[in-house]
């Protein structure tokens, strides 16, 4: 998707390119997303809706950040986790939106990631839903299976090429 223009704020006006990746089998989508027509850094937020939940999980690790909840907060009060995974490299830190007042966004848990002029800032938002796998069951398996997420994310794939005599 691609924005051109994007009025920021009265001064401001910013180009936006979004990638979404989506795989099959997989309980996440992935977001890359390209912010020009600007100098300098800018901060670029991403989040889960609170407005079923009352706690966040925040988590600094070493090579990545989670944001995550877990609770009754499907349309049929069914448990369902969602998350946010970003690079470390890109993390700014946690934040949440006001519950209620003149703020455009609100009643959200939020992500800041640093945002440089044509660099793209990519993020997985997970959800995990009981209904749809056991591993969504509670909090302590969704925990886990976010654990497993984290480790394939951050892993590098190393190939050895091997010369045939």
């Amino acid at each position: 998707m691609k924005y051109k223009n994007w009025q920021v704020s009265p001064e401001e006006k910013y180009d936006v390119t979004e990638e979404i990746s989506i795989v099959g089998g997989q309980y996440y989508y992935e977001s890359k997303v390209t912010l020009s027509g600007f100098t300098g850094e800018r901060q670029l937020v991403t989040g889960i809706v609170n407005l079923l939940s009352d706690k966040a999980i925040q988590e600094i690790g070493e090579k990545d950040c989670l944001l995550a909840t877990f609770d009754k907060q499907s349309e049929n009060k069914d448990n369902l986790g969602m998350a946010v995974l970003v690079k470390k490299s890109s993390f700014l830190g946690f934040d949440e939106a006001p519950e209620s007042g003149p703020a455009k966004v609100q009643q959200t848990y939020f992500v800041k990631l640093k945002s440089l002029p044509g660099v793209p800032v990519s993020f997985r938002f997970f959800a995990g839903w009981e209904a749809a796998d056991e591993q969504f069951k509670n909090a302590g398996l969704f925990q886990k299976f976010l654990e497993k997420e984290r480790i394939r994310m951050s892993d590098t794939v190393k190939v050895n090429l091997k010369s045939q005599k």
